[in-house]
């Protein structure tokens, strides 16, 4: 991935660190607009807890019902109410297909892997890029930093289903002005 990881520290976040890279990359590909991820990550904790893991559906099904829950673009000229649809991906094969399909705009896909060891089983990553010689075999971007595996392959062993994730700009203002939606322009 081009992106950085973020950090999440021990706050047991991994669900809101892996929609937030998610979303920004998906919001940057399908609409051209630029995210702030560590800034969404503040916001998706507050409409969706998540401060001792999620299942990932639950987390977005909450970020979806929360009122109100807007993001600035990272030049704060715009605010945006984010609905995400998802499509559900049970097997790496499907996962892989739809992430080769989505790379040409750079977009991501959700996905819980098992950890071999750790307080936890699962764990939430942004599935990045596919091994385009290695099939169904992908890249995510890790929420523990820089030092402390910023990626995970993600396998056959370690897979247990992705979510694609589209988001839907439902609101738009400037200030306390409405953008019409019409304006937004979708790239893919």
């Amino acid at each position: 991935s081009s992106m950085p990881p973020l950090d999440q520290g021990n706050t047991d976040t991994c669900v809101a660190y892996a929609f937030s890279s998610a979303l920004a990359a998906n919001m940057m590909g399908k609409f051209s607009i630029g995210i702030d991820r560590e800034a969404l990550v503040n916001v998706a904790r507050t409409a969706a807890p998540c401060w001792d893991g999620r299942r990932l559906v639950d987390f977005i099904r909450d970020w979806n019902n929360a009122p109100q829950t807007f993001v600035t673009d990272v030049s704060n000229y715009r605010r945006y109410r984010i609905r995400v649809d998802v499509t559900e991906l049970g097997t790496i094969e499907d996962a892989y297909d739809e992430l080769a399909y989505l790379a040409p705009a750079q977009m991501n896909l959700m996905c819980s892997i098992n950890l071999s060891n750790g307080p936890h089983t699962s764990h939430a990553v942004a599935v990045t890029k596919t091994y385009p010689t290695r099939r169904p075999h992908m890249v995510a971007l890790n929420s523990w930093g820089a030092r402390h595996q910023p990626q995970f392959d993600v396998t056959r062993a370690n897979f247990q289903y992705a979510l694609a994730i589209h988001p839907v700009i439902i609101e738009c203002f400037e200030g306390s002005t409405p953008v019409p939606l019409d304006e937004i322009r979708t790239t893919r």
